[in-house]
């Protein structure tokens, strides 16, 4: 197996298989969103809501997916007027992929249990009390869920490096800035919406 392309599969797959890729994650995300729960609201962000449909999840996945692409498509062509949309749509929804592997691991019984119970006993004017057994069980979905996270921002990292052409720490560094901005901006937006 060859590391280079699990980390940029963007070099090896053609642009249809990794649409096609892409949808079917699309629509991944709305079936398991609503089964679960658990809708995909925003790029690296799993909501966890009660009675969404499948027609809602899609439409939050894809509205997240929409907004990135657009984003990216805009700071991309900044970088280089070559960029091509499809490299972009491509680079998003291949990201976004290992995502549904922590929707999976949120909903294991045990791991939401523990979420909703501590979720539900937060009180934001004090420091939040934490067992033993709490830290234990939040540092087990944190090494089965990191992994995912990190191969996911590796992906986006790649396929636009790969689409963009970019090569400098500049240019890097303000990619990094405008998707943690976009991320944060999109975010508070998303939840001031209600959605």
């Amino acid at each position: 197996m060859n590391w280079k392309y699990v980390f940029n599969p963007f070099l090896k797959f053609s642009e249809k298989q990794m649409f096609l890729l892409s949808l079917v994650g699309l629509l991944g995300f709305g079936f398991f969103g609503s089964v679960f729960e658990s809708p995909l609201i925003s790029i690296f962000k799993i909501a966890n809501v009660e009675e969404v449909s499948i027609l809602s999840s899609i439409f939050y996945a894809a509205l997240s997916y929409g907004s990135a692409i657009v984003m990216l498509v805009i700071l991309g062509r900044f970088f280089n007027s070559k960029t091509r949309v499809v490299d972009i749509v491509n680079t998003v929804g291949i990201s976004q992929l290992p995502l549904l592997f922590v929707m999976f691991i949120y909903n294991i019984p045990f791991f939401k249990n523990f979420n909703e119970r501590i979720s539900n006993s937060i009180d934001f004017s004090t420091r939040p009390h934490l067992e033993i057994g709490d830290i234990f069980t939040l540092s087990i979905f944190l090494v089965l869920v990191l992994p995912f996270l990190i191969y996911s921002i590796a992906l986006i990292y790649n396929g636009f490096k790969t689409a963009t052409n970019i090569k400098t720490w500049q240019n890097i560094s303000v990619f990094a800035g405008v998707l943690i901005l976009f991320l944060i901006i999109y975010q508070l937006t998303i939840l001031n919406l209600n959605l």
